[in-house]
């Protein structure tokens, strides 16, 4: 098999991934399903304000378990993080629909958070190795992919769980009970996407091989090989080897990337988790705030491809700064522009489109 065949190949089962570990995206949207269910299921105790925090408390693990990601996956090769990923996927989910014990649902999210880690940046990486010039394109392709999954899984949602469109009791603030006791449909065929998507991704995926790259005589992969400045295939290595990955862990960049990325993603942490409960206690109207969700996950998946393609022609760090910038002007004023139903719905767009950006940008640094 050619080595460009072997990186598209590996490219659409990186995406197959995200498509994965992007489901994350909907639990935003099945967060009062959720909660409903557990009221009528002995666990009456948690908050819809407490509810809003697991999806943060999902991002803040998955982004604490990149690094060691990158780390599995130069000690263990390519296959091992991404396998134990999908397992800890279906097993989260799986104690979802069988416990409404608090700790255990706890846990299920932490196992989700590092599901969603160990393979996100390694197969980025991977894939970055048979187009070494093509990085923000790559990234574009994939992270499109991650984005785009909540779109496509919310509508598979909603069709299971509420397919009727009902919106939550006024009085309560809870879903009916028909419909709440639905999320465990949709979670037991959620696994079943899960398993099924992941077998094909671990077929799809092939480590990159630096002797195959330098057979092909191809001048990139030359260059690529000379350089050594990606991965090798035999170790999965960043950057020349575990020496160097020891290296990184005790620098200031990479503690400062660290950062900046746990802080950009606070904004879409914040978002994700509160788009639906705040829409649905000040509209009251699930046909309004599922149309919002749906353009939402679609901008958010397209512009992941803009800004990958603009991190190819830009300084990464400008790009970055200025979506910083507009994130904080968008969420500092969106409480105000909120009360105007048609301007929500057209600034929900542009908080799609610089979330977007940091998600690309900072993996790209």
């Amino acid at each position: 098999m050619k080595i460009i065949t072997k990186g598209i190949l590996s490219i659409i089962g990186a995406a197959l991934i995200h498509i994965l570990i992007g489901s994350y995206h909907t639990w935003g949207r099945l967060i009062s399903y959720y909660l409903s269910y557990l009221h009528y299921h002995n666990n009456p105790s948690i908050t819809l304000a407490e509810s809003t925090l697991f999806t943060p408390f999902v991002r803040l693990i998955y982004t604490s378990s990149l690094a060691l990601g990158v780390v599995a996956s130069s000690k263990l090769g390519l296959y091992i993080p991404c396998f134990i990923s999908i397992l800890f996927l279906i097993l989260s989910h799986s104690i979802l629909s069988l416990s409404t014990n608090i700790n255990l649902i706890i846990m299920s999210f932490a196992m989700f958070g590092i599901g969603i880690g160990l393979p996100y940046m390694s197969v980025i990486l991977n894939a970055w190795c048979y187009f070494p010039k093509r990085k923000g394109l790559i990234i574009g392709i994939i992270l499109t992919s991650f984005g785009s999954s909540g779109f496509i899984l919310k509508l598979i949602a909603d069709e299971v769980i509420n397919p009727n469109g009902l919106s939550v009791n006024k009085e309560t603030g809870y879903y009916d009970e028909v419909i709440a006791n639905n999320i465990l449909s949709y979670l037991k065929l959620l696994i079943g996407i899960i398993v099924l998507i992941g077998i094909t991704s671990l077929i799809m995926i092939k480590p990159f091989n630096s002797a195959e790259a330098k057979e092909e005589a191809s001048e990139e992969y030359e260059e690529l090989v000379e350089s050594n400045e990606f991965m090798n295939a035999s170790t999965m290595s960043y950057f020349g080897g575990n020496e160097n990955i020891k290296i990184g862990f005790k620098s200031k960049p990479f503690y400062q990337l660290l950062f900046m990325f746990l802080l950009s993603n606070l904004f879409n942490a914040l978002h994700i988790s509160n788009k639906i409960t705040f829409g649905e206690k000040v509209y009251y109207n699930h046909s309004f705030i599922t149309n919002n969700i749906i353009i939402w996950n679609i901008a958010n998946g397209c512009f992941r491809m803009f800004w990958g393609i603009m991190l190819d022609r830009f300084k990464f760090k400008d790009i970055y700064l200025f979506s910083i910038f507009m994130q904080i002007l968008t969420f500092s004023t969106f409480y105000f522009i909120s009360k105007i139903k048609t301007l929500s719905f057209l600034y929900n767009l542009f908080i799609a489109l610089f979330n977007s950006c940091s998600v690309v940008v900072i993996p790209y640094s």
